[in-house]
């Protein structure tokens, strides 16, 4: 989920994220309140969050959450970082920012991740297990994950036996 009052960082920040496969932006909220409500209705597993938004800033929204999930703060500000560490996020990225310093932040999200539910079925694939419906052979020597919504995404061989241990 992105959450920052400026149309355009959201915007940038959901062009990026579309280049990594294993992201799917859930939802983009343009201010604090707006931004406790879906979070603690969608339950993201990350938000990236802006600091300085009017009303409630990314901190206030922090505290209002019911759950939090992963945190990373995204701001033009510098001063905010031990605050932001402190609340424990898990990054901390300073805009404007490059999609490498992105890479390796969501890289460090799929290693905190809960291997009990998150398994990789793919080398460009990781899904949550709740959201499995079924495993369905594609052809002779491959298979397909069928989620709850409908969508396919391929399985690899390793991926398969890694599904097997978690099921």
């Amino acid at each position: 989920m992105i959450v920052d009052d400026e149309p355009l960082a959201r915007k940038a920040m959901s062009l990026v994220l579309a280049e990594f496969p294993d992201i799917e932006v859930i939802g983009e909220c343009a201010d604090g309140f707006e931004a406790v409500k879906m979070i603690n209705q969608e339950k993201p597993e990350v938000v990236f969050l802006d600091i300085q938004m009017p009303k409630l800033d990314g901190f206030d929204v922090l505290e209002l959450l019911d759950d939090p999930p992963f945190i990373v703060f995204v701001t033009a500000y510098n001063e905010y970082a031990l605050k932001a560490f402190e609340s424990h996020a898990l990054d901390y990225i300073l805009k404007p920012f490059k999609i490498e310093r992105l890479a390796k932040t969501l890289e460090r999200v799929e290693k905190r991740l809960d291997s009990r539910q998150f398994v990789r079925i793919h080398r460009s694939y990781l899904i949550n297990i709740n959201y499995l419906s079924k495993i369905e052979p594609y052809t002779k020597d491959s298979k397909i994950a069928v989620l709850k919504d409908g969508k396919t995404l391929p399985v690899s061989r390793s991926g398969y036996q890694r599904l097997l241990t978690h099921l």
